[in-house]
């Protein structure tokens, strides 16, 4: 009872505090944050921390901002500020008074409208400015590339869409680069490969298109790295792939990414975290892998993997998460690691699979190949007959053929061989000259049969009488 008096105090001067700014401009630090909410582990600046279990609501409170031209540092994350209205953040225009603002934190509130375009007058000395957690719409003002101290901008987790504008390259000094889950479309910007000190940046759960920049390699202190739930196509390049600062999490997940698993992921030694599912990626797992001695995590599930699941997994000692399944990977699972644990490691839909702990249920590699070997004979065994009729069809085919062409050919033959003579008897007695017996060629039981030569056209006849 004693803590809710307390917080209920703590949050009445707190309130007091707010009304007291509208006649007050040397008010440096405005907290009316509810939790501890933003990861301040990459900025060397002190975080407001408080905790209560009340929550700020309306949108008056922030109408008293506009004076406080010495203000440093906004903090009124995790309320219910704001009506999830067209004109909710407006007041941030009030803040261009303010020459030495350094830190506005707005998020998880119930901010609506759009960013306005005066973000660009900000101070310059903005460090951060993080408003995740809204129902912010429109898109991310160019303006933000005025902000050139800038080392953490996090708009996610509201309805933003068009694309990220370029000028985000400007940031020289960005760390923490956040725009996961809102509708952004477009590609990735190329200039983003000019943030040499960025270290977080998560663009997962969007509509990202094409292909991921080469340039983005050229982020040498990126850690954490987060392009999953979008539409990239293509393969990834090996300039990201090399990143050997890569640490925490490598997530291009659920894309539309093809071709094989580059070699150069194995330079990224430091990296705990691997999340390539549902890809088009096809080949094997390339031995480069074997130099990520730190992974907990591998997840390659949902692609078109061949060939066998590599021994070096076994003495990936931190691995307890492993998931190859619905691949084509075929052969023996090997024993030992993660692959003892059955909670741990995941390989459905890969038929060819065999051997591993008894508790996988797998069939032993022998069956394996005694049952491949029975599907290889009863194939060719179907092949052989298949050819055979075939063959004899073919065959039976031709003569059928032959036969038909001869029985066509035939009567026409016949009758220009032997055509039907019609002679008159003078033209008989000339041609055997008068059945001379010079053309006599013998006797039979029909008669006397002679030869001769007609005398119209020179063709040899014979002729029977009797």
């Amino acid at each position: 009872m004693r803590t809710f008096y307390f917080e209920l105090v703590h949050v009445w001067i707190r309130l007091y505090a707010l009304s007291f700014t509208s006649r007050t401009k040397s008010v440096r630090k405005l907290d009316l944050a509810r939790t501890k909410s933003v990861d301040h582990s990459l900025f060397q600046y002190p975080m407001p921390l408080t905790s209560s279990r009340f929550r700020l609501t309306g949108t008056n409170l922030v109408s008293s901002l506009r004076k406080l031209e010495k203000l440093r540092r906004l903090n009124t994350g995790e309320n219910l500020l704001g009506s999830q209205g067209a004109k909710d953040l407006n007041f941030i225009c009030s803040l261009t008074s303010a020459t030495s603002l350094e830190i506005v934190l707005i998020n998880d509130n119930s901010f609506g409208g759009i960013l306005p375009e005066c973000i660009s007058n900000l101070s310059t000395a903005m460090t951060l400015f993080y408003m995740e957690g809204n129902n912010t719409v429109g898109r991310i003002p160019a303006g933000f590339g005025n902000l050139i101290n800038l080392e953490g901008l996090a708009v996610g987790e509201n309805q933003l869409s068009v694309s990220i504008p370029s000028v985000i390259g400007r940031l020289q000094k960005l760390k923490y680069f956040a725009v996961s889950i809102n509708s952004i479309s477009g590609s990735i910007p190329t200039s983003l490969g000019n943030l040499k000190m960025l270290i977080k940046l998560y663009l997962n759960d969007n509509n990202l298109q094409g292909e991921i920049p080469p340039s983005l390699g050229k982020c040498e202190n990126l850690i954490f790295l987060d392009l999953s739930n979008n539409n990239l196509s293509g393969s990834i390049p090996s300039q990201i792939g090399g990143l050997s600062s890569l640490k925490f999490k490598k997530d291009v997940a659920q894309n539309m990414l093809s071709g094989a698993i580059p070699n150069d992921l194995g330079n990224c030694m430091r990296l705990e975290v691997l999340l390539m599912r549902g890809y088009f990626f096809n080949g094997s797992i390339p031995s480069s892998l074997s130099s990520l001695k730190g992974l907990t995590n591998l997840d390659l599930s949902r692609n078109n993997l061949t060939g066998k699941i590599p021994e070096f997994l076994v003495t990936f000692g931190s691995l307890h998460c492993l998931n190859l399944s619905f691949n084509n990977f075929e052969g023996l699972v090997p024993v030992g690691g993660v692959f003892k644990n059955i909670s741990a490691m995941f390989f459905e839909g890969n038929s060819k699979l065999c051997g591993g702990t008894p508790e996988f249920h797998l069939p032993t590699c022998d069956n394996l190949k005694q049952h491949k070997g029975r599907s290889t004979t009863s194939l060719k065994s179907i092949i052989a007959i298949v050819s055979a009729l075939s063959g004899v069809i073919l065959v039976f085919s031709v003569i059928f053929l032959f036969w038909f062409r001869k029985k066509i050919k035939q009567p026409a033959s016949s009758t220009a061989e032997n055509p039907l003579l019609k002679l008159s008897y003078q033209s008989i007695l000339k041609a055997t000259n008068g059945f001379s017996s010079a053309n006599l060629i013998g006797t039979g039981n029909f008669g006397f049969v002679y030869k001769g030569i007609l005398e119209e056209n020179g063709v040899g006849i014979l002729f029977t009488c009797e």
